[in-house]
């Protein structure tokens, strides 16, 4: 669903909806925030195994004649460069967007809640190569029929599409040499950063939210000061970001931008790190436009430990047993009404964190675990969060032993957890070392009313996509038709 937060790291930032495309470039893929074993563990839930019966099995789709779908499915097509949907109605898929004939390929790619706008990065041919941070943004509006590119200057850092598609919000650098200094040295970037919006009623007039000196530009931090993801609220009327000094919202009408809370600057980190304790990066707005979760560089663990902010009061505390290192691994995903979240984790052995548990965002210290212990040594691993919009809950378990009870699928329960149903098996991992980043797992994605999912992974080295219903009345292979980069809409 829309609201699954997974970690992405720094550099060009998407929102949390999105898909990363393998280019080449310099677009990382999304990584997720992580858990770190925990040292006051709730006891386990007494919650009953996954009822019996076996889930349908998948059919294989006719790419021509797709089933309908309650949701909307925008894809990438590898072979063509093209943007793809799945529309409701089922039948052809229809192309949105496809690659030109000049060499131009496609980096990334989002769609507005309603599917009426999206968003389109495409690489252009540069001296030597291929490269996305020079890349052009092009908007696709469907009561039109027609793509328009964006006017961007200079380096193209960080952007983002609003939810009701009104809006693209975008970062770009002027005048800064493409080869920066390690980021553990003096920086030598010269120019200005511009966090900029455009109406995409009016995809020629650009209005810029704030400024920034690039003076701190880096390796590691190439568009210096606006080095986090762009995160518009639920309502598409404000964005988040960080710099060196704070974290801070933007009205999208121009208003100067406020600051939510303060962090450390960059001169603690590369010159006294001891005295440096982190910085804010915005993840996810909460659907009420209340919080923010925003990963915490922590200088000291050398992870990201997530942390859910006030914005009102800039009050900020972390969530229990969260570090981003490599594993133990987590997402989350808010209830609709911004009173909770669903926690995933992923890790191995004994004391280790619960696998599922929600969280109310009020009693950050309160957590209920919602699956039962699988047994001595084992545990559950937890993927693809989501919460119905009935608060029923949605997620994917998987293991390397294939003898775990309910160790491998995509399932739905209650919002206690209990009167959980298979909706779909998965095969079990094929090493114990498979992990989210691992080709193994995929991604497990739900639809915005968590009606509907998309389960992507690996079987034997092979490429395996499966769409399916949250109530059981269907499962289709689409192996022939979806790749690995996909985004629900309505």
């Amino acid at each position: 669903m829309d609201t699954t937060v997974r970690f992405t790291p720094l550099g060009l930032a998407t929102t949390a909806s999105l898909a990363l495309l393998s280019t080449g470039c310099a677009l990382l893929g999304p990584d997720a925030l992580e858990l770190a074993p925990s040292t006051t563990m709730p006891p386990q839930a007494n919650v009953a195994p996954a009822s019996p019966g076996p889930p349908p099995s998948p059919v294989q789709v006719d790419p021509d004649d797709l089933p309908p779908l309650p949701a909307q499915l925008t894809f990438l097509e590898w072979e063509t460069g093209s943007v793809k949907r799945w529309s409701r109605e089922g039948g052809a898929p229809r192309t949105l967007w496809r690659a030109g004939t000049n060499g131009e390929e496609l980096c990334w790619f989002d769609v507005s809640r309603d599917s009426g706008i999206a968003l389109v990065v495409a690489a252009v041919p540069g001296e030597e190569s291929i490269t996305c941070s020079e890349g052009q943004l092009r908007l696709f509006d469907e009561s039109r029929a027609e793509s328009v590119h964006l006017p961007t200057k200079g380096y193209l850092g960080l952007f983002a599409l609003a939810p009701d598609g009104a809006h693209v919000a975008y970062v770009s650098v002027e005048n800064v040499p493409h080869t920066h200094p390690d980021f553990d040295q003096d920086a030598q970037g010269e120019g200005e950063a511009t966090l900029s919006s455009i109406a995409t009623t009016a995809p020629h007039e650009v209005r810029i939210l704030a400024r920034c000196d690039v003076s701190t530009a880096t390796t590691y931090n190439p568009a210096g000061c606006f080095a986090s993801p762009i995160i518009f609220s639920a309502d598409s009327q404000r964005v988040a970001f960080a710099d060196e000094r704070a974290l801070w919202e933007a009205p999208i009408d121009g208003t100067p931008p406020r600051m939510i809370i303060e962090q450390q600057s960059v001169t603690h980190r590369f010159q006294d790190p001891s005295a440096y304790r982190g910085d804010y990066r915005p993840m996810s707005w909460s659907p009420d436009g209340a919080r923010i979760i925003a990963a915490y560089l922590d200088v000291a663990t050398g992870g990201n430990s997530p942390a859910i902010i006030e914005v009102a009061t800039g009050t900020a505390y972390e969530l229990p047993d969260s570090v981003d290192d490599h594993f133990p691994y987590s997402e989350f995903a808010w209830a609709p009404d911004g009173s909770a979240l669903l926690i995933s984790n992923w890790s191995w052995g004994d004391g280790t964190p619960p696998a599922l548990r929600l969280l109310d965002v009020l009693r950050s210290d309160e957590a209920t675990p919602l699956l039962a212990d699988p047994g001595p040594s084992l545990t559950h691993n937890a993927y693809g969060p989501a919460v119905a919009v009935d608060g029923g809950l949605r997620f994917g378990l998987r293991h390397h032993d294939p003898n775990v009870v309910d160790g491998n699928g995509v399932f739905r329960s209650a919002a206690d957890g209990s009167e959980r149903v298979l909706l779909a098996s998965l095969p079990p991992l094929e090493s114990e070392n498979d992990g989210p980043g691992d080709a193994a797992l995929g991604r497990l994605s739900w639809s915005p009313d968590g009606d509907a999912f998309i389960a992507h992974y690996y079987d034997q080295e092979a490429n395996r996509v499966l769409v399916g219903m949250a109530d059981g009345s269907g499962l289709w292979d689409v192996d022939t038709v979806i790749g690995d980069s996909f985004i629900w809409s309505r």
